[in-house]
């Protein structure tokens, strides 16, 4: 096995960063709605299912992004962009996945 393990951080990093922000801006939104607390007391199992579904749909959405650019940019990406990036495509993908569930179980 290698010794050489500089990238790992960088990939815990852009993982559990785009996980977080997807989840919570799809939360945050539904929250602003007003559809949480109804959903929670109304069926509490297929919320933390569509949770689990928005992080790992925003998961992966914000993994590509985020390595891909690092992948694109070698060296010259900054430390932090990579996870920058895949913060901001994650959350939009959560709040765009939110809003489909606010309006089409409205």
């Amino acid at each position: 096995m290698s010794e050489n393990l500089e990238g790992t951080p960088h990939v815990r990093n852009v993982l559990l960063t785009s996980i977080l922000t997807s989840v919570f801006s799809g939360l945050a939104y539904v929250a602003i709605r007003g559809q949480l607390l109804v959903w929670l007391m109304s069926n509490p199992l297929a919320v933390i299912g569509g949770v689990l579904g928005v992080g790992l749909v925003g998961m992966w959405i914000g993994t590509f992004c985020g390595l891909s650019f690092k992948m694109l940019m070698c060296e010259r990406a900054g430390r932090y962009v990579p996870v920058l990036i895949s913060g901001g495509a994650s959350a939009v993908a959560g709040l765009l996945i939110a809003y489909f569930f606010v309006e089409f179980f409205r």
